[in-house]
């Protein structure tokens, strides 16, 4: 081979080598971006599921903490308070409605009375302000008579007990299917009047 054939040959090579060598950090910056892109669409996904969970736990807060509408009655409102076998004068003294987002808030004033020792009446205290399910006034004690205990105490609690009207998925799947179905059967309502008839 002549030394301009080699010459030649050598040019070729490096031209190969020239354009491969390009081919591979055009496809390294192709992967770069994607990878760029990946840990991008990550991050947001990790940060849509921390703000899915946090909303989870909130919500699931808020459910511990308020009553469903549908269920207010005085014993539904002293079980939420975890007091329905304690002894005591309970008085709903107001109820406020207020409509918040796509539901709608109600907040009750209520008053709890109760004669028992100071000791008692400071646990019971703690109990109903650790619980977080009633927000404390006002609180009021004063010294009582009663002489089957030491140390008896009038203690007189008021507070606001929040409710929501809080709706199941059950219920309402139930209904669009009997309202979309009118061969459905009629719900259990409608079975005992015509019963009762």
């Amino acid at each position: 081979m002549t030394r301009t054939g080699l010459l030649q040959l050598t040019i070729v090579i490096l031209l190969i080598c020239a354009g491969i060598m390009g081919l591979l950090w055009w496809s390294i910056q192709k992967a770069d971006l994607k990878l760029n892109e990946l840990n991008a669409t990550l991050m947001s996904k990790q940060e849509e599921l921390a703000n899915l969970a946090q909303m989870t736990e909130s919500q699931d807060k808020l459910d511990k903490l308020t009553l469903d509408e549908r269920e207010t009655t005085q014993l539904a409102l002293l079980r939420h308070l975890n007091l329905e076998s304690v002894e005591l004068n309970f008085q709903v003294l107001s109820r406020e409605a207020r409509p918040s987002g796509d539901t709608t808030l109600i907040t009750r004033s209520i008053n709890l009375q109760k004669v028992n020792s100071y000791p008692e009446q400071m646990a019971l205290l703690d109990e109903l302000y650790q619980n977080g399910k009633l927000q404390l006034n006002k609180v009021s004690m004063r010294r009582a008579e009663s002489g089957d205990m030491m140390d008896p105490v009038d203690m007189a609690v008021e507070g606001v007990i929040y409710s929501l009207e809080k709706t199941q998925v059950a219920d309402t799947a139930l209904v669009e299917v009997v309202g979309d179905n009118p061969a459905a059967p009629p719900a259990p309502e409608a079975q005992q009047e015509g019963a009762a008839q």
